[in-house]
């Protein structure tokens, strides 16, 4: 397992969702990226076309992490946008881009910036 793995969460989406996401994963064995609780996830990705969807994301952009949304459609409003069907390609790429200011030493995306004085 890479020492810089990276955490991500299925909020709103099946088990049977969340057993692909973590087959995506896999089949990518030299990947930062693992499945784990939403409680300690990196990047929250949301599915907002549940039933909840859509407050959980509005609750997920408070929350200082990454939040991708996942749908069908378009994710109006949303930074970050995984289109269902997902696709190793997709992901993987979504993935690299949300990374990549964190591991070149800049915040990453959706990190809470400090208050003007």
């Amino acid at each position: 397992m890479n020492d810089k793995a990276r955490t991500l969460s299925l909020l709103g989406g099946s088990s049977d969702d969340a057993d692909k996401l973590g087959r995506l994963l896999a089949a990518r064995p030299d990947s930062a990226w693992r499945t784990g609780p939403a409680s300690n996830a990196d990047v929250l990705i949301v599915d907002v076309d549940s039933v909840y969807g859509h407050m959980d994301w509005l609750k997920a952009q408070s929350s200082g992490r990454i939040v991708i949304a996942l749908s069908a459609g378009d994710a109006h409003g949303a930074e970050h946008r995984l289109r269902k069907p997902v696709t190793p390609a997709t992901l993987f790429e979504l993935l690299d881009q949300v990374a990549a200011p964190a591991s070149n030493g800049h915040a990453a995306p959706g990190t809470p910036r400090p208050a003007a004085a």
